[in-house]
């Protein structure tokens, strides 16, 4: 691992986790393994990222709304 500022062991740690979650494939190639990244799995986790940040993004919207509409309130009275 001469080009990470990491050693072997983490980068094969994180590298088995993607693997475990089906975001990579490795193929051993000798005493290598050539791992790849699975187009259709990480098209699926965009899917979800997408879907959960965009739901966090609108909740946060809504209780800036709700906040706005207390203090409008508060003010009124």
């Amino acid at each position: 691992m001469d080009e990470l500022p990491l050693s072997q062991s983490t980068v094969s740690q994180h590298l088995k986790e993607l693997k475990d979650a089906g975001l990579i494939k490795g193929t051993i190639e000798g005493a290598k393994v050539c791992y790849c990244i699975d187009e259709k799995e990480w098209a699926k986790a965009k899917t979800y990222l997408s879907t959960f940040f965009n739901s966090l993004t609108k909740r946060k919207m809504l209780l800036k709304i709700k906040k706005k509409l207390i203090i409008v309130k508060f003010r009124k009275t």
